[in-house]
């Protein structure tokens, strides 16, 4: 395992250090909204989170990665299994694009057309 996974704990600029990665894997129970998951695949890096009962479901999605059920040993291990296979063919565009929804200017558009409509 230590060959081929490194935990790296703590960084003020992650994603100049995640280029060699793969994935970036979530295995959360809980998360309000996973922003971690926003800004990976906004970096192009594909995702692999826990369903968790808010927010990953709006994020995650075939075009940047997977979700395994939550609190699942056996589903995380199958997602895992995929994801090496798949290793490689996710299209970095649409990894970002899969959460342009997300961005600053489109969140705040997607607000003002909430309120006008009040």
């Amino acid at each position: 395992l230590d060959e081929k996974v490194f935990m790296h704990g703590w960084s003020k600029a992650p994603f100049d250090q995640a280029s060699p990665a793969d994935y970036l894997i979530l295995p959360s129970k809980y998360e309000g909204f996973a922003m971690v998951l926003v800004e990976a695949a906004g970096h192009g890096l594909p995702v692999i989170s826990s369903d968790c009962p808010t927010g990953t479901k709006d994020i995650v999605t075939s075009d940047n990665g997977f979700l395994f059920k939550n609190n699942n040993q056996v589903d995380f291990i199958k997602a895992l299994g995929v994801a090496s296979r798949k290793r490689g063919n996710f299209d970095v565009g649409k990894v970002r694009k899969s959460v342009a929804k997300f961005d600053e200017s489109t969140y705040f558009k997607r607000v003002d057309d909430i309120l006008v409509t009040l």
